[in-house]
C-alpha cells in the first residue's frame, strides 16, 4: 500500500502543481492583459489629449488670424476716412482763406468805417485758422494710421498707403484724378491683401 499511497501522493502533488501553474498562468495572463489594456487606454488618452490640444491651437490660430484681419480692415477703413476728411478739410481751408483775403481786400478799400465788415474779416480769419488746425490734425492722424499700416501690411499696401497719404495732403478737391487713382489703388491693394471681393 505504501506504493499506492506514494503514487497517489505524487500524482496529487503533480495535479496540485499543474493546478497552481494554471492559476499562476491565468493570473499572469490577466496581469499582462490588464497592463496592455492600461497602456492602450493611456496611449488613447494621450492621443486624444494631443488631438484636442492641436484643435485648440488651430482654433486659436484661426481666431488670431480673424482678429488680425479685423484690425487691418479697421485700420484701412480709418485711413480711407481720414484721407477723405483731409482732402475735404483742405478744400474748406482754401475756401476760408479765399473768403478771408477777399473780405480783407474789401475792408482795406473801404477803410475801418464798417464794423460789420471788420467783424466779418475776423470771422473769416478765425474760420481759416480753425480749418488750418483741422487740416494739420487730420494730416497727423492720417500719418499715424499709415504708420500702423507700415507695421501691419505687405509692401503693396504700404506703398499704396504712402501714395494715398501724399496725394491727400496735396489734392485740391476730392474728385481730383490723382487722389482718386491713389485712393482706388489703396483700396484694391487692401482688398487683395484681405482677400475681399468688392460688394
Amino acid at each position: 500500500m505504501s506504493d499506492q499511497i506514494t503514487v497517489t501522493m505524487i500524482s496529487g502533488g503533480i495535479a496540485l502543481l499543474v493546478a497552481l501553474l494554471g492559476i499562476g498562468g491565468a493570473i499572469a495572463a490577466q496581469l499582462v492583459a490588464t497592463r496592455r489594456a492600461f497602456e492602450n487606454s493611456l496611449a488613447l488618452f494621450e492621443r486624444q489629449a494631443a488631438e484636442a490640444q492641436q484643435a485648440r491651437d488651430e482654433a486659436a490660430r484661426i481666431q488670431n488670424r480673424h482678429r488680425f484681419a479685423d484690425q487691418k480692415r479697421s485700420t484701412y477703413g480709418r485711413a480711407l476716412r481720414l484721407a477723405d476728411e483731409l482732402v475735404g478739410a483742405r478744400e474748406e481751408e482754401r475756401l476760408a482763406n479765399r473768403n478771408f483775403e477777399r473780405t480783407k481786400r474789401v475792408l482795406e478799400r473801404v477803410g475801418d468805417q464798417s464794423d460789420a465788415l471788420a467783424k466779418t474779416v475776423d470771422d473769416f480769419r478765425n474760420s481759416a485758422s480753425e480749418q488750418h488746425d483741422r487740416v494739420r490734425r487730420l494730416a497727423v492722424e492720417l500719418a499715424d494710421v499709415v504708420g500702423e499700416i507700415q507695421l501691419l501690411s505687405d509692401n503693396t499696401v504700404r506703398s499704396a498707403a504712402d501714395r494715398l497719404r501724399k496725394s491727400a495732403q496735396t489734392a485740391s478737391h476730392v474728385e481730383e484724378s490723382r487722389y482718386v487713382e491713389d485712393r482706388d489703388a489703396f483700396l484694391l491693394a487692401a482688398r487683395n491683401e484681405l482677400d475681399v471681393e468688392p460688394a
